[in-house]
């Protein structure tokens, strides 16, 4: 069985269409993220990043007897769920996002939407999402890799993919430059 399947669904520029947002100050990326949609009431594209449960942003610090740093964060007051996140953020009207979700809801249903950067030599932890993902590569280079369980995978810039993100997983940037995604949750 393969974690990964490719998509067929159009191919965008989000890299001009990014750029030309955050060189304009309509968006600005939080946590490495920004969050293309959000939920009913809310209308900032810093609204929907990092976790849903954990608030990454008061990160606790402490260390245990032998001196190892441990690192936690404490729930949020508020834990929102993917599915909530119903609304397109009012900044991303009328553009190739905005094209792009569209497209992808006729297919799927799909939650929270996220433009995700991850830096140089940088590795996520080994943890498992809630609902499988759909992902776009829009930066992307070699020593870039997904791992779902024991299938490791070099996703292609400019294609669209299915994830089985719902099993245990990693993304690893190995590479010396940062590499952008674009991932929609699907609602199973």
């Amino acid at each position: 069985m393969s974690y990964f399947a490719e998509l067929d669904i159009k191919k965008y520029d989000f890299q001009t269409a990014i750029d030309d947002l955050v060189n304009a100050g309509k968006v600005k990326w939080k946590l490495d993220q920004i969050c293309i949609n959000t939920v009913p009431g809310e209308d900032d594209p810093g609204f929907g990043v990092g976790s849903l449960e954990y608030d990454w942003e008061n990160v606790i610090k402490t260390r245990d007897k032998d001196g190892n740093e441990k690192v936690s964060a404490p729930l949020r007051q508020v834990i929102y769920k993917e599915e909530d996140f119903t609304t397109l953020c009012t900044v991303f009207k009328n553009t190739i996002f905005e094209e792009a979700l569209s497209e992808l809801t006729l297919k799927y249903k799909i939650g929270r939407t996220r433009l995700m950067k991850t830096g140089p030599r940088y590795a996520m932890s080994w943890h498992y999402d809630y609902h499988d993902r759909i992902h776009y590569p829009i930066k992307t280079q070699d020593g870039c890799l997904m791992v779902i369980g024991d299938e490791v995978k070099h996703l292609e810039q400019d294609k669209w993919y299915w994830t089985k993100t719902s099993e245990y997983h990693t993304a690893i940037n190995g590479s010396s430059e940062s590499r952008t995604h674009l991932v929609a949750c699907i609602i199973n």
